[in-house]
């Protein structure tokens, strides 16, 4: 409820909806839940392991920045977000909070062409949506919010990300 409650509102009434949660109710919840954010989303992975359960996999981020040489990616389940990964970056470096904390998709959309009308909020990543279109630029924010507008062929279409989740996907003149 804490990640939910930061979500764009057109996509976290449409979830608490679907799950018969009210907005007074999904605040209780949160109330109760012994996470914070952003001070524990972000913390090392000790607590955010003793927060949201182990990881179900972990594995060498593949060519990390400089900075972060050596880095683990850790892949968690949210009980939200069952298709998708929950994942943060560990470095191996003292001090380091975790970096690329984000949601992803557990497996690559594997289409050779894909409708962008097809695409849907809370179903696609950031990095999907970046890998199947023609081109991606960053129009406002990054990290936990980003607005970013893609290219495919003819098409364009901008999307409202948080934590690297669509919240928003709406076609727009190039």
């Amino acid at each position: 409820m804490l990640l939910l409650h930061r979500m764009h509102h057109s996509y976290r009434d449409i979830v608490l909806a679907e799950l018969g949660v009210s907005l007074s109710d999904a605040a209780v919840l949160r109330e109760k839940c012994s996470l914070r954010h952003p001070q524990e989303l972000l913390a090392d992975i000790a607590t955010l392991t003793k927060l949201v359960g182990t990881a179900v996999k972990t594995e060498p981020v593949p060519n990390p920045p400089e900075m972060f040489a050596g880095s683990t990616a850790h892949y968690f389940i949210l009980s939200l977000w069952p298709h998708l990964f929950w994942v943060a970056n560990a470095s191996p470096k003292p001090g380091h909070v975790p970096w690329g904390v984000g949601f992803q998709n557990q497996w690559p959309i594997d289409l050779h062409r894909v409708n962008p009308a097809t695409i849907r909020v809370g179903l696609w990543t950031l990095l999907e949506v970046e890998r199947v279109a023609d081109s991606r630029e960053n129009c406002e924010g990054w990290n936990e919010e980003s607005i970013d507008r893609f290219v495919f062929g003819n098409h364009c279409y901008e999307g409202l990300f948080m934590y690297g989740l669509l919240q928003r996907w709406q076609r727009v003149s190039k």
